[in-house]
């Protein structure tokens, strides 16, 4: 799940204000999984709109 890493570090610092490289490996997946998550969520609904 390394290929979202710079993706939720853009998400963390730009919206969030917050440092994706001092956060623990655990915080690292976290983070990772969420933004999965939300990209799978904006997949669905822009499917669905169309």
């Amino acid at each position: 799940m390394q290929w979202l890493a710079p993706q939720s570090r853009f998400i963390l610092k730009t919206f969030f204000k917050r440092n994706y490289d001092v956060l623990s490996s655990n915080g690292q997946t976290m983070v990772n999984r969420m933004m999965l998550g939300v990209d799978i969520a904006a997949l669905i609904a822009l499917f669905s709109w169309l």
